[in-house]
């Protein structure tokens, strides 16, 4: 005691000798770091344009691509049922439990003895007070610790021996009432992903809306210590006398999760000595607190009509202006920051402005950009900062005449700026794809790759042919960019119909090519007579289609090296390439175009039709034809003769290889004597007796894989059949060039 009395006696006599040069040296030491800020706040580096917070100028989005994603959240959202979960579970757990821990102590003690004793000289008696309180609720029920019903004893060291661990839940009926109001606001929020029907229309028709985007850049200087940051959007149209409507803010809020542990300990310990009596007393208290709370880190507001916001806090604007509506976001520190985190934010702002949303303009309409009165939206950004309370999560003016220094504005506010709202009707007209070319190729195997090139293929295109539809990311289309796309398909797929894109924006458009040149048939092409067919004896048949131009101009073969590859189809199967063109050389053909391919055999066997598609240059490039049957007839012409009339031609065989043979009373190759003979492509003349025609009913006739059982004519039958001229030359197809059948080609 001695040592600290005379220490504090020393220190007074050297004070009041030298206070004078102490406050001295503190006054001069204030004015030294005063003026070196000061100094440097006006003289060094600083930006006196910016309070670290920069908006930059609005961007329109498209409304459309937030209305996929908002309908992909509301399907996910109907899928969650939260009322269907068991509720039995929380009828038997404890909804409250509260430990609270106190002790008290007093001791009395004289010189001749003790007058009383504590607990560590006789552990069978307790002569210090001590009490432990214990509370547990069940459903609002509350047990005492030491009561009548707990019956709990303490034990000689303070120490509580009974054990009770209850489990903690939410109440069966409350648990209910939770999972109901979840449901609840799930259907609020599909509801307002639906949008207010006020927000949607406008005097009956569609109201224009608009998705903003702002990028707010925060670096927070040295004085936003402790301040919010508040990005404030201010809209009205130039002209306009309704105010603008906020549909959506997004984010509306955003937040994080925290725990809080509080903890408190209280303790008093005295005495009192006095003899010859000696008196002690002591007590402590104990308490601790966990809970959970939400950190806001961005919050979304909207401005009264009349008001803005500032570093001094709300102000009645001037002049009051109808049109103008203000909303903006305000962004706190959080997880125990002191200030802001820099960084970029993007904030989108969904507004619904009081004009309509007109349908394109018709077909022939003046669409030229001069001509197209597109609305524009008048934005003005004002940013400050504010004093922020972290522990009551509020913002306000702080004490003083002055709440930040000199070197950086409180607030900035920007000049009003136009941005153009382009409508849903220009940004289909000016996001739509355009094709450009189309062509496809055989890489063998059935498969076809289509490429495509044009502008405007964005993710979300889709392309549908034969029924087919081509997605990006499924593996069967891919956009190499925004002007040039691959297909995946079948070349069974290219004909069987024709192509349809389906663009992110605008309506749906055939995917057609354009070739070059001006000498292409406007109308398409047709087919003229029945496809002729060659050589059916063998594996495979020559298949002759004349085609012309269905405007009735000459048709060149060389148009089909400028257009899609085509593709003939016999019934539904597909024609191996390669195909041959040639142009008519004679008097019946001559203007038309001879187009001729191998065949397999069996695919002959019962096709209807013969199909000519040129892929991606629309139906009238598609005409079909009627292939005629295998019928073969028998007609008599008289004495003894009988002719063979046959649909497809009765081609020679290979060399080598067995001709055709007629069976009767005896087997008769053709051309083997006079009797069996060919007199046409689709004639066979076959001279027998009369007795022998009548002996018979059968005729079999046949070569390879064709073999006919024919009816032979009776005598009483009148033939109804014209003999034809022996000495006509029959006509032949060679192989590789493409000939007219021996019938005149009709239109």
């Amino acid at each position: 005691m001695s040592t600290w009395f005379e220490a504090w006696t020393g220190f007074g006599h050297w004070w009041v000798e030298h206070r004078i040069a102490v406050w001295t040296l503190l006054v001069a030491a204030t004015i030294t770091v005063y003026a070196y800020r000061l100094i440097a706040t006006w003289f060094g580096p600083h930006d006196n344009s910016s309070n670290g917070i920069v908006v930059g100028r609005a961007k329109q989005f498209d409304n459309r691509s937030l209305s996929l994603i908002l309908e992909e959240v509301e399907a996910s959202l109907k899928k969650l049922n939260v009322v269907g979960q068991p509720i039995a579970a929380n009828s038997d757990v404890f909804q409250e439990s509260r430990s609270v821990e106190s002790s008290r102590s007093l001791t009395l003690g004289g010189l001749l003895g003790k007058a009383s004793t504590t607990a560590d000289d006789k552990p069978d008696r307790d002569a210090s007070s001590a009490k432990s309180d214990k509370r547990a609720a069940n459903s609002g029920q509350e047990a005492e610790g030491g009561s009548d019903a707990a019956k709990a004893k303490a034990s000689p060291g303070g120490a509580d021996k009974t054990s009770f661990a209850p489990q903690f839940g939410s109440a069966a009926g409350d648990a209910l009432t939770d999972r109901m109001n979840l449901t609840y606001q799930i259907a609020n929020m599909l509801v307002l992903n639906e949008r207010a029907l006020s927000d949607r229309l406008q005097n009956g028709a569609a109201r224009l809306q608009a998705v903003l985007g702002f990028q707010v850049s925060i670096n927070p200087p040295s004085y936003a210590k402790d301040c919010v940051a508040v990005a404030e959007i201010e809209l009205k149209l130039p002209g306009g006398v309704a105010p603008i409507s906020v549909v959506a803010m997004i984010p509306q809020e955003k937040t994080y999760n925290a725990a809080t542990l509080s903890s408190s300990s209280d303790s008093l310990d005295g005495s009192v000595v006095s003899a010859p009596w000696r008196l002690g007393v002591s007590a402590g208290r104990r308490q601790n607190n966990v809970f959970l709370h939400r950190d806001s880190d961005t919050v979304a507001f909207e401005r009264n009509e009349g008001w803005y916001g500032g570093a001094f806090g709300l102000r009645r604007r001037k002049i009051l202006d109808p049109a103008l509506t203000a909303f903006g976001w305000e962004f706190r520190p959080v997880l125990g920051r002191r200030s802001v985190s820099p960084g970029a934010r993007q904030m989108l702002a969904v507004v619904s402005l009081p004009l309509e949303d007109p349908l394109p303009p018709p077909e022939g309409a003046d669409v030229r950009p001069e001509a197209i009165n597109i609305p524009l939206l008048a934005v003005r950004t004002r940013t400050y900062w504010r004093r922020y309370h972290r522990r009551h999560q509020t913002s306000s003016i702080p004490l003083g005449l002055w709440p930040l220094p000199l070197s950086g504005p409180r607030t900035v506010k920007t000049a009003w700026y136009d941005v153009p709202v382009l409508r849903t009707a220009d940004i289909e007209t000016s996001l739509g794809p355009k094709v450009a070319k189309v062509d496809w190729t055989d890489v063998g195997g059935g498969a076809a790759i289509v490429l495509v090139e044009g502008e405007k293929f964005f993710s979300g295109t889709e392309v549908t042919i034969g029924g087919a539809r081509y997605r990006a990311g499924d593996g069967n289309l891919v956009l190499k960019s925004e002007r040039a796309m691959e297909i995946h398909t079948t070349v069974a797929a290219l004909a069987r119909g024709d192509a349809v894109l389906s663009g992110r924006y605008g309506a749906s458009i055939p995917l057609l090519a354009k070739p070059p040149g001006e000498d292409l048939p406007t109308q398409g092409v047709n087919i003229i007579g029945s496809p002729s067919i060659a050589n059916t004896q063998e594996k495979f048949s020559w298949l002759a289609i004349t085609l012309a131009s269905a405007t009735d101009e000459p048709l060149r073969a060389e148009i089909f090296g400028r257009t899609p590859q085509p593709i003939i189809c016999v019934g539904d199967a597909v024609a191996p390439q390669p195909y041959y063109f040639n142009e008519g050389d004679d008097d019946e053909t001559r203007g038309y175009v001879i187009v001729g391919c191998f065949v397999p055999a069996e695919m002959l066997t019962g096709a209807p039709s013969v199909l000519f598609k040129t892929p991606f240059m629309g139906a009238n490039w598609a005409p079909t034809a009627a292939l005629p049957d295998d019928t073969v007839t028998i007609a008599r012409i008289g004495g003894g003769a009988l002719i063979i009339n046959g649909t497809l031609p009765f081609s020679d065989p290979p060399q080598g290889q067995p001709t055709w043979l007629a069976v009767l009373d005896r087997d008769y190759h053709l051309g083997a004597t006079k009797a069996f003979v060919r007199l046409t492509e689709t004639h066979l003349k076959l001279t027998v007796s009369e007795e022998i025609v009548a002996r018979y009913e059968k005729l079999h006739l046949s070569l390879g894989s064709r073999s006919y059982l024919l009816d032979l004519p009776r005598a009483a039958q009148n033939p109804a059949s014209v003999s034809p001229d022996d000495s006509e030359e029959p006509r032949t197809v060679r192989r590789g060039a493409a000939r007219p059948s021996n019938s005149k080609a009709r239109r």
